[in-house]
């Protein structure tokens, strides 16, 4: 973790984030995805430590901004784990049915001809 940077968490549906130049960011209400910079709500852990999450919020990683939020999104989907399953056994792994609605996930991403669910 960056040594200037940190995020809090409250109980209340609000994450403070404090950037490295002294401001303090609060977000508060939202998605837990919008307020922790997340927007793929990648758990806290070995997969999101590699791209500078600034603390964690309800087990999820904090990131200091969007776009490494998103890059960090990107880049665990790239491993080999994720693009050597289909669609649909990426979002097994990804959402998995125990905590989400994974099916209506699958359904939303193969809605494009180029995304089948399973291989031909």
């Amino acid at each position: 973790m960056p040594k200037n940077k940190k995020a809090k968490s409250a109980d209340n549906g609000m994450t403070v984030i404090y950037p490295s130049n002294s401001s303090t960011i609060i977000k508060k209400n939202g998605t837990i995805a919008w307020r922790n910079n997340n927007p793929g709500n990648i758990v806290y852990g070995f997969s999101s430590k590699t791209n500078s999450p600034i603390g964690s919020n309800k087990g999820f990683s904090v990131f200091p901004n969007i776009d490494t939020g998103r890059k960090a999104q990107v880049e665990l989907l790239k491993r080999d784990y994720y693009q050597r399953e289909t669609i649909a056994g990426a979002m097994g792994i990804y959402a998995p049915p125990k905590s989400n609605p994974t099916e209506k996930y699958i359904q939303y991403v193969t809605k494009k001809p180029a995304c089948p669910a399973t291989r031909s």
